[in-house]
């Protein structure tokens, strides 16, 4: 395994937040606590809970933990972020998320979830 291979998930997670930038990445994060709907959801609510910053739950160095990744620009986004406890073990979903100028979320709408 490379260093590139182990550091993927961070990799991905600072290109999310190149694209959104923190303050709508915590507004996501923010957004889909109220949906729920997978363990990842409820895992990264308990660490934000505690004062845990985005930043140091997805910079964390390690192979597994939470993913986050982001396509789209603008206002309109697809935003896939889960949680990956080994080679085949985690959850996670994808929403379609609109934020207003501000970096508020305005529409979060969750389309797939995952589980292995």
């Amino acid at each position: 395994m490379t260093s590139e291979d182990k550091n993927y998930r961070e990799l991905e997670a600072r290109r999310a937040f190149d694209r959104l930038g923190p303050i709508r990445v915590r507004a996501f994060l923010d957004a889909i606590q109220i949906e729920g709907g997978c363990l990842a959801i409820a895992l990264v609510g308990e660490q934000l809970a505690e004062g845990a910053t985005p930043e140091a739950i997805f910079f964390d160095g390690e192979k597994y933990g939470f993913s986050l990744n982001v396509k789209g620009r603008g206002r309109k986004f697809r935003i896939s972020f889960g949680c990956v406890a080994g080679p085949m073990a985690g959850d996670g979903g994808e929403w379609e998320v609109e934020f207003d100028r501000d970096g508020r979320v305005v529409r979060c709408e969750g389309d797939t979830i995952w589980r292995s």
